[in-house]
């Protein structure tokens, strides 16, 4: 039903349309906040930023065989509004299908990235092989940026005018895991499971 509506290949690497343009998750928290309006309930004041990357991040078929079993998984990730739920959901993958494959791994650090947005009104986070930029709605006030720089690690640059941005161009190797890392060390949170960012850590 929903590859004829156009969400196209939802259960492996390729996604159509709307769907791949804001990413399953998205998509998802934007029918739910579509359902809420016609309802007349109220709407989630705390939006979740765009997240713009060139990273492949998927369930693949040899990771989850079952259809309807990674239909749920992704909505259940899709759902996960809090760390401690997507870390949940980690372990809880982890066994029962064994490690994480990267694109699986990269979903469930998406998802984590996104939720950490949220929380400091991120509106889009890039993440690429040779820049991280995180904007944000508003630039921080001067204890939270002191709050910042107290525990911030990875070098990164501020960016302020029109909008206010924070810019790493030193990726490392793994720039998905140094993208949690800054969005971690910002909001004091706690690593998430396997990061091997150790270049950028105390």
């Amino acid at each position: 039903d929903l590859e004829i509506r156009g969400a196209g290949n939802l259960l492996g690497s390729e996604q159509h349309g709307f769907v791949a343009s804001v990413g399953f998750d998205m998509y998802c928290r934007l029918l739910d906040e579509a359902v809420k309006e016609v309802k007349g309930l109220p709407i989630d004041e705390l939006p979740e930023p765009r997240v713009v990357t060139d990273i492949a991040a998927f369930l693949p078929d040899e990771f989850v065989t079952d259809a309807e079993e990674k239909i749920a998984l992704y909505k259940r990730l899709a759902d996960a509004r809090e760390l401690d739920e997507v870390d949940l959901l980690y372990g809880e993958m982890s066994d029962r299908f064994g490690r994480l494959t990267p694109e699986a791994k990269a979903l469930i650090d998406l998802r984590r990235l996104r939720v950490l947005g949220r929380s400091v009104r991120a509106t889009q986070i890039q993440v690429r092989s040779t820049k991280i930029e995180v904007e944000l709605a508003a630039p921080p006030d001067r204890e939270e940026l002191k709050a910042w720089m107290s525990r911030l690690t990875v070098p990164v640059e501020f960016a302020a005018g029109s909008r206010f941005a924070l810019i790493v161009r030193k990726t490392g190797e793994a720039p998905l895991e140094t993208a949690l890392l800054l969005m971690e060390q910002i909001t004091g949170s706690t690593p998430a499971p396997e990061s091997s960012t150790a270049v950028f850590r105390r």
